[in-house]
């Protein structure tokens, strides 16, 4: 497409969609892009320098030493490759294991209701004495052996009546005088209905979540001020601070070198600066009414980079540590929706920032469009016109 000096005038400006169809497909491609840099080449490398080989061998035996106390302490369950359940299995297990303790207790009030036998689908998950109870094992035993709650007058079993399960009646018996606290057989029953699909109700599966989490959050909140845990915690978070601070470099160079494949040099040495999302919609770059030469695409192009880090490659380092600093507890369904939620207004910011007056602009100019004094015009208003 070679467009005559006499013909500038009548290039017009993009539409909306236009302009923003190019912008979203640079984007996609310069993420993927910074993607596979990165798994396969800046990890790789990574991955062999010494320094972060150290750090990320302590870090992941830190990590093993705080998964066997947090199961010790019955707030994490390791599966056979010693991994932790998820918080959603956890909760899943928790909820069987009393469905099933209060049938034991109580079978004629099941069968009476019409539930012969509980189908559990975890054979392996039965209360058979209190540390099977998560937490009547943390409250009751490993607190009081570990001296993380001031039980003041009460027994540890009076505290962990009184004090944790003492608003949550409607679920508990809390009448019995010994072992383990059980649910009321009219709340497991309807908990045992919502769980397998009887029911359409939820009611009772999201009173058991809401006093699971809050009880939970509250028990790991003690665990972290065990002198062992946290000693072993403060060497974790250390040397995972170390280790992401390669990620972070690495992240950082695998998006500069993305950029500089599909968009900068893309830009700098095509005639009118094509990248591929303005060649497909056939959009060139122009500064005072000519194709804009090298200099001020150059400045044009540090401004986007400035810009665009902070919607992709910055979000992505944020990733590492909102998402995974709070390990070695498992990342509950809700605080990752709400961090990737997090990651996305960052990105949304960033990208309404950039391109918030292309949209109210008639000649649809971004930001970084008007401090370097840039137009991008719509050739294939030029082709058509000229065609006539």
């Amino acid at each position: 497409m070679k467009i005559a000096a006499i013909n500038y005038p009548l290039l017009d400006y993009p539409s909306n969609f236009r302009r923003l169809g190019a912008g979203i497909i640079d984007f996609i491609i310069l993420s993927l892009l910074t993607f596979a840099v990165f798994l396969g080449c800046s990890y790789q490398i990574i991955k062999v320098i010494p320094d972060f080989v150290n750090k990320d061998q302590i870090r992941e035996e830190e990590m093993r030493e705080l998964y066997q106390i947090s199961e010790e302490a019955g707030l994490l369950t390791l599966n056979d490759e010693g991994l932790t359940y998820s918080q959603s299995q956890l909760f899943e297990f928790y909820a069987y294991k009393h469905i099933e303790y209060a049938y034991q207790l109580d079978p004629d009030f099941f069968i009476s209701s019409g539930v012969s036998q509980i189908d559990n689908p975890y054979d392996f998950i039965s209360i058979n004495s209190p540390s099977d109870d998560d937490f009547y094992q943390f409250y009751v035993n490993y607190a009081n052996e570990h001296q993380l709650i001031d039980y003041g007058n009460n027994t540890p079993r009076e505290y962990y009546l009184n004090n944790v399960l003492k608003d949550y009646g409607e679920i508990f018996r809390l009448s019995v005088s010994e072992g383990i606290v059980p649910f009321n057989n009219a709340f497991a029953l309807s908990l045992y209905r919502e769980i397998n699909g009887s029911s359409e109700s939820s009611e009772y599966l999201t009173k058991l979540s809401n006093f699971y989490t809050l009880t939970f959050s509250k028990a790991e909140t003690l665990l972290r001020n065990d002198p062992t845990y946290l000693t072993h915690y403060q060497i974790y978070e250390t040397n995972y601070l170390g280790s992401m601070q390669y990620m972070a470099f690495g992240i950082l160079i695998s998006y500069f070198i993305s950029y500089l494949a599909a968009y900068f040099f893309p830009t700098f040495f095509t005639k009118y600066g094509f990248t591929l999302g303005r060649f497909i919609f056939k959009l060139v770059m122009f500064k005072n009414g000519e194709p804009a030469k090298k200099l001020p695409k150059l400045a044009h192009l540090s401004l986007s980079f400035i810009l665009q880090y902070f919607s992709l490659a910055l979000p992505f380092i944020i990733a590492f540590g909102t998402n995974f600093l709070s390990a070695p507890f498992f990342i509950s369904a809700n605080t990752r929706a709400f961090n990737n939620l997090l990651l996305c207004l960052i990105s949304a910011i960033a990208f309404v920032i950039m391109y918030f007056s292309a949209f109210i602009r008639r000649d649809s100019r971004s930001l970084n469009d008007l401090i370097c004094k840039i137009e991008i015009k719509n050739a294939k208003y030029y082709l058509e016109k000229n065609s006539k």
